[in-house]
């Protein structure tokens, strides 16, 4: 990411590898692909897509609840119901509510990913301005 942040590289994976191999070769272009394909996939798809399976959901409440036996007849009744949400899930038969949650939460993502592959970017200036002043952080 500090190469797109120093215009070093194009976040483009094509753009990537062209570079790559008219300096260094095939495989610097195929190292330089993947490294890309990589940064571009953890900027743009992966933060929202866990967030979507971790959150909006799955219920975490009743992975993590407590079990003591007066509680295991409770217990094994919501474990059917997690499952019955997972198989709901899986299904693509998501609540009206939480697609559209998911498609804020995609739009965020795909945002901030653009504005982290942009050369110059603030996070990557203020990162470079701590560094230079000797920040203590």
């Amino acid at each position: 990411m500090g190469e797109f942040g120093r215009n070093e590289s194009s976040p483009l994976p094509w753009v990537a590898f062209v570079d790559s191999y008219s300096r260094h070769g095939i495989s610097d272009a195929f190292l330089a692909l993947i490294g890309v394909v990589i940064v571009d996939l953890w900027l743009f798809w992966t933060p929202s897509q866990i967030y979507k399976t971790s959150i909006l959901e799955l219920n975490h409440d009743k992975f993590y609840s407590y079990i003591n036996k007066d509680s295991i007849k409770r217990e094994r009744e919501e474990i059917e119901e997690m499952v019955d949400v997972f198989d709901i899930v899986h299904q693509n038969q998501i609540r009206e509510s939480n697609k559209r949650k998911i498609i804020f939460v995609r739009v965020i993502n795909a945002f901030v990913g653009l504005l982290l592959v942009t050369p110059n970017n603030p996070v990557y200036r203020l990162i470079e301005y701590f560094v230079k002043h000797g920040s203590k952080y």
